[in-house]
């Protein structure tokens, strides 16, 4: 996801050196935010080395269905979803929404570590709140340890940091749990063991949330047991292709389908599924160059 601009600057640093620069990644994957294609473009220029054995999958049939998306095949990653029961589609958002908060629950209180993912903050949001609501409704939190107009906190409840703070330790993507506060900080212990205590004025900010569930763009780099993605008309190739493949044992998709005449139930998915957002650089496009 480094963009062009910053690459670039990166090899120019490297070669005055006289260093040696390995760049490891997937284009197939999510886009640079900013200007980007320079990574995929040096892969087809210069050649690479390339993993083609898929060890976090489990599943043989969820391992075929990353493969077809990831290369374009669309239907058939769908027909694979449907067939090993890992697509559920509903005629609205509030109840597929549920589903999801129920399917998590689920899947936590059997002991995996699971995770769900949408491509927006606002989805995010409601997830998350749908899935404390599970938790508090059976007493599988402890007592509040901060509330806000912003974010309630209670022990036990699973939080996100959503920015770097070298003072406090805390890296932008942390998962953690809370285990207790003061009256300056929230004690979390994070998903490596660390202990850290977050200030609240590092809280108040806003970077810390509820971890639930994420956006599909913070999942990109974890590893978790069961991965639920929320699939709308807005997910992509790069999205869909990251977010399966987030889950050890098991990946599954939740999409809206609104009941219509001749229409195919996941239509709207995959029409969404066959668009790439993949960057490509000047130079590639038949341009002159940056």
């Amino acid at each position: 996801m480094v963009g062009t601009r910053q690459l670039h600057r990166l090899i120019d640093h490297t070669a005055k050196a006289g260093a040696k620069l390995v760049l490891v990644g997937d284009p197939k994957q999510l886009a640079e935010i900013e200007a980007g294609g320079l990574f995929a473009s040096l892969i087809r220029r210069l050649g690479h080395a390339e993993l083609t054995e898929n060890r976090r999958l489990t599943d043989r049939a969820q391992r075929a269905t990353a493969a077809a998306l990831r290369d374009g095949h669309v239907d058939r990653a769908l027909r694979r979803m449907e067939q090993s029961g890992s697509l559920t589609i509903g005629d609205n958002a509030d109840r597929v929404h549920a589903r999801m908060a129920e399917d998590w629950y689920l899947s936590h209180t059997t002991g995996h570590d699971a995770v769900m993912l949408a491509l927006h903050r606002s989805d995010v949001a409601d997830l998350n709140q749908r899935a404390r609501l599970h938790l508090i409704a059976n007493d599988r939190l402890g007592p509040i340890v901060l509330d806000s107009e912003d974010l309630e906190l209670r022990v036990g409840d699973r939080v996100l940091a959503l920015r770097n703070d070298r003072k406090v330790g805390i890296v932008n993507g942390t998962l953690g749990t809370v285990n207790g506060a003061d009256t300056d900080a929230v004690h979390i212990e994070t998903s490596d063991g660390d202990r850290l205590a977050l200030p609240i004025d590092y809280i108040a900010a806003g970077h810390l949330t509820h971890g639930y569930a994420m956006t599909i763009h913070k999942s990109q780099g974890i590893t978790c047991d069961v991965a639920l993605v929320l699939g709308d008309d807005t997910l992509h190739k790069e999205a869909g292709y990251t977010s399966i493949t987030r889950g050890r044992e098991r990946n599954h998709v939740y999409a809206v389908a609104p009941q219509q005449p001749a229409a195919r139930p996941a239509d709207d998915l995959r029409r969404a599924l066959a668009v790439s957002t993949a960057k490509q650089i000047a130079h590639d496009r038949g341009g002159l160059g940056l």
